[in-house]
């Protein structure tokens, strides 16, 4: 383990790895809210998030490499991504997150047809803010997936707006 990585998690979280494991195996929920998240800092988490199903990275600095360490964590059912600087390059990473129930994305520099990609997760909610709505590409998002719960800009979108 590298000076940095032992820094990490000596002073953001107090433990060593295999204490951060054991403790995540009973809580099964990472929350880094406003915390100085990193890319590096997700690719030293990562390795100990195998019991992970929820983790929210709302206000950290996360950017499209953190979110494709994180696609290796298959079990993940609930993931914010509020406030961050990921963009459409991130799509990909997300869509082999095969379990996730509910994606928040916030603010992505992004378009609809950029997310259509993720129609293809069994997502029962997803919030997503964009500049600029295209129904079509939302239409044709919900009719792939009827069962999902889409949250445009703060508002529920129903299929044929």
């Amino acid at each position: 383990m590298k000076k940095k990585e032992k820094r990490f998690w000596k002073q953001q979280l107090q433990c060593k790895p295999e204490d951060f494991e054991k403790q995540i195996g009973e809580h099964l929920d990472l929350n880094l809210w406003s915390i100085p998240v990193t890319d590096e800092i997700i690719s030293f988490l990562v390795p100990y998030m195998g019991k992970i199903t929820k983790a929210n990275l709302t206000h950290t600095d996360i950017t499209d490499d953190g979110v494709n360490t994180l696609g290796t964590l298959t079990q993940l059912k609930y993931l914010k991504l509020k406030d961050t600087a990921i963009t459409a390059d991130c799509i990909p990473a997300l869509t082999k997150l095969k379990n996730l129930e509910e994606l928040h994305l916030g603010f992505i520099e992004a378009n609809c047809k950029d997310i259509l990609p993720l129609s293809q997760l069994k997502l029962l909610k997803l919030v997503v803010s964009l500049d600029e709505i295209n129904h079509e590409d939302l239409n044709r998002f919900l009719e792939k997936n009827p069962r999902l719960e889409l949250i445009v800009n703060s508002k529920r979108y129903e299929l044929s707006q």
